[in-house]
């Protein structure tokens, strides 16, 4: 089932991935509100569906391969990113204070207020955390585990309600996030462990037309719901009117996901075939996009002449600076995969 998991999970990450850049131009408004339902909890999800389980046979093992895949781009890309946002600070002389953001890529307290330039990096150390904690979830029976991480998910939520020493207001590491953020992640490995990625996909297939018609009401289910919560974002700890309501709202967003990806999973004319190709891409290489699509989102604004908050307030000039973002971030992903690629070569 490599082919077709493959298949409707990078469509899956890509329309996640799509919704996220929006979210970060679009800063307002209500299909903004809408994205922010769903884009981060489906991705916890989908990264839950596809971890391994039986690929580390002992923590130190996944610390050190996760270490490598995400907090190595991680650091790297903070300080890279960071040294063009200091120095335009520094010209403009808009902030005095330009080494907080440095500091919190090692504290890792939150996104906009403490990563400003380069907010979608909060993701990346919530999702470490996430790993590192499922390893021991997964030891135990699936039903405790799911109970655990609920539990996990209350502790989370009960951190940002207390005052926590040296006046912190949140925990180290996106901590409070990657608690908050298992039941997502739980919940994904499970259905993957008990249902497969075949039967799951045959099972939509095999009713194409009941599934779009699932699809359809729980879209209007998922659009009451997330529009009457409100704006939700767990990177900046906001839940809208209820908190048990964001999760149903999340878990109802990535039913959505998942259900519209495999139905998209399958072969269309030309044109068509070339888009759903494009978004794959897009969510096989998801994690570069998150990386830098924000600097590179703004020098697009930049460039444009407008500040964001005139490019936020105006859907056509959004538009145009999502559509330069996502090619800007394609092309970054294309030269840097021919510079390893060259690297490699005057290894060998």
């Amino acid at each position: 089932m490599s082919e077709r998991r493959s298949g409707y999970i990078d469509i899956a990450k890509g329309l996640c991935m799509l919704a996220v850049v929006w979210g970060h131009i679009h800063l307002e408004g209500t299909f903004t509100t809408w994205v922010y339902g769903f884009d981060i909890p489906a991705f916890l999800f989908l990264a839950g569906m596809v971890y391994n389980t039986k690929k580390y046979d002992s923590l130190p093992k996944l610390v050190k391969a996760r270490w490598k895949s995400l907090l190595v781009p991680y650091f790297i890309y903070s300080f890279i990113t960071w040294i063009p946002w200091a120095a335009a600070r520094i010209v403009e002389k808009t902030d005095k204070d330009i080494f907080s953001p440095l500091l919190q890529t090692f504290i890792a307290q939150g996104s906009v207020h403490y990563l400003p330039h380069n907010v979608p990096l909060w993701f990346v150390t919530c999702l470490f955390l996430v790993i590192i904690m499922y390893y021991g979830l997964s030891k135990l029976p699936d039903i405790v585990s799911l109970a655990a991480s609920a539990v996990l998910a209350a502790l989370g939520y009960l951190s940002l309600q207390i005052d926590l020493p040296f006046q912190m207001g949140k925990l180290p590491w996106n901590a409070h996030a990657a608690l908050m953020a298992m039941p997502y992640f739980t919940l994904g490995n499970l259905m993957v462990k008990h249902f497969g990625f075949r039967s799951i996909y045959d099972e939509v297939h095999s009713k194409r037309v009941r599934y779009t018609v699932i699809l359809f009401v729980i879209t209007v289910l998922f659009t009451f719901l997330t529009l009457y919560n409100g704006p939700v974002s767990l990177g900046s700890v906001h839940f809208g009117k209820s908190v048990l309501l964001y999760y149903l709202v999340g878990f109802i967003g990535i039913a959505m996901t998942l259900v519209l990806s495999m139905l998209i999973d399958r072969a269309f004319p030309a044109p068509i075939e070339k888009i759903k190709s494009g978004i794959q891409w897009i969510g096989r290489n998801s994690m570069i996009f998150l990386l830098v699509h924000s600097p590179i989102r703004s020098i697009c604004t930049k460039l444009i002449g407008s500040g964001n908050e005139e490019v936020s307030d105006s859907v056509p000039l959004s538009l145009a600076v999502l559509v330069i973002t996502v090619i800007g971030c394609a092309f970054f992903e294309v030269m840097l995969d021919k510079a390893k690629k060259c690297i490699k070569k005057l290894r060998a």
